[in-house]
């Protein structure tokens, strides 16, 4: 799992901020970098590449922990530190990590949304309902849906809708869409772009461009600029 699924999963399971994603995004990153780098060099030591690990675990946790409310923390956790799975948009007729594994029985046991529950369900033709409390799921060939209060997710023909209150998420096989009551997010054919009220943000793999109410920056491979009302400042590595 790269550094960006894994920040596009966390952003679903942890309901992060666009500002979070970004951040987490680098530190994922980071541990993917640093873990191959200790694979590498204790290869044959396996006491010792367990104990490096545990020690960028700690160190990395520090940098989440101020990243992330107590919370959204507290599941990063609990998950072990990364999601557990790098499926985030379902085949057609197949499931998601989002989304439950039925059967057509009835009291059945599911899961759904991480959680396993039991639920009464009905089937009429290819149409099989589940109800539990409050969530309602509905399955037929190629689609379902599920609702759990103010949270919907729609699965359909490989393309994964949710949406949480003011949080939409819309994601297909080529791209992803965000949207959020602080701004929007938007992946297609490798580009990101963020916008808010604060920040611009537009990555691809030559160049990151930053514009914000101080000034704009653009980074690539061999240099840095940067630019605001009273200066411009350009640096090469």
């Amino acid at each position: 799992m790269s550094a960006t699924e894994m920040a596009r999963q966390m952003y679903n399971d942890l309901k992060l901020n666009e500002g979070q994603y970004i951040k987490i995004k680098s530190l994922n990153q980071t541990r993917i970098d640093r873990y191959s780098e200790v694979e590498r060099m204790y290869s044959n030591d396996a006491q010792m590449r367990d104990a490096k690990i545990r020690e960028i675990d700690s160190q990395l946790d520090e940098e989440f922990a101020a990243i992330l409310s107590p919370e959204q923390f507290t599941a990063y956790i609990e998950m072990g530190r990364r999601p557990a799975s790098t499926s985030t948009v379902p085949a057609d007729g197949a499931t998601g990590s989002n989304l439950s594994t039925t059967t057509s029985t009835t009291s059945s046991t599911s899961t759904n949304m991480g959680a396993v529950v039991t639920s009464d369900s009905t089937t009429k033709g290819n149409v099989t309902k589940y109800k539990k409390g409050d969530m309602e799921q509905k399955m037929k060939p190629g689609e379902q849906k599920i609702k759990e209060g103010d949270r919907k997710v729609k699965s359909e023909d490989g393309k994964l809708k949710i949406e949480d209150g003011d949080n939409k998420t819309k994601i297909e096989s080529d791209k992803m869409k965000m949207e959020s009551a602080s701004g929007e997010m938007k992946v297609k054919n490798g580009v990101e772009k963020l916008k808010t009220d604060s920040v611009r943000y537009k990555s691809s793999e030559n160049e990151t461009k930053i514009k914000t109410a101080a000034g704009k920056t653009k980074i690539e491979s061999d240099k840095v600029k940067t630019k605001t009302d009273t200066a411009k400042k350009k640096v090469k590595n």
